[in-house]
């Protein structure tokens, strides 16, 4: 962890002890539940009376349409009631975005081409580009690739990254921070 984690997690800490809120959530990196601020935050929570869960969710299993897996810690004082996550299926990207996938400006810069890296990725998923059947969403690494019935990816949403939406046909379409 880098020195603004711990600094984070010696405020939660502070809060805990000294606020003591009736509720306490905290999102993060599964990662994160390796880390010496973790284990100060499990241990402020034991010390300070509440009932908690810590556990690794699926952002598609509660509703998103998207796969991201994320640590989260639930926590209530004693006497409260941790309430149990309702699971309600996410659904596919496509679902999501098939409204404004016709508005989506198109991939203009390959001019027609298509990145060889890209081939090679749709390729290894057995998909022939001049044959696509449904939308196919893609990673700007091309190491992610969904159809449209399945949940996204979870987006990086940096300048370097442009994610892709195939369309049958071979059109390109950039994924936009609106359709993300």
């Amino acid at each position: 962890e880098q020195d603004i984690d711990v600094s984070i997690g010696d405020a939660i800490v502070k809060d805990i002890e000294d606020i003591q809120p009736h509720t306490i959530s905290i999102e993060n990196v599964a990662g994160y539940r390796n880390s010496a601020p973790y284990k100060a935050i499990i241990d402020a929570l034991e010390r300070n009376g509440y009932i908690y869960d810590a556990d690794i969710y699926d952002a598609n299993e509660y509703g998103a349409p998207t796969s991201r897996k994320r640590l989260i810690i639930r926590a209530v004082k004693k006497g409260g009631t941790l309430p149990t996550p309702i699971k309600k299926n996410g659904g596919s990207w496509y679902d999501s975005v098939k409204d404004i996938v016709n508005d989506l400006p198109n991939d203009d810069l390959l001019q027609g081409r298509v990145p060889q890296k890209l081939l090679e990725a749709l390729e290894k998923k057995g998909i022939d580009i001049n044959n696509v059947k449904q939308p196919i969403l893609v990673s700007g690494d091309y190491t992610s690739i969904r159809n449209s019935e399945q949940p996204a990816f979870t987006f990086l949403a940096t300048p370097k990254t442009l994610n892709r939406i195939i369309l049958p046909g071979g059109v390109i379409k950039k994924v936009t921070a609106r359709a993300m």
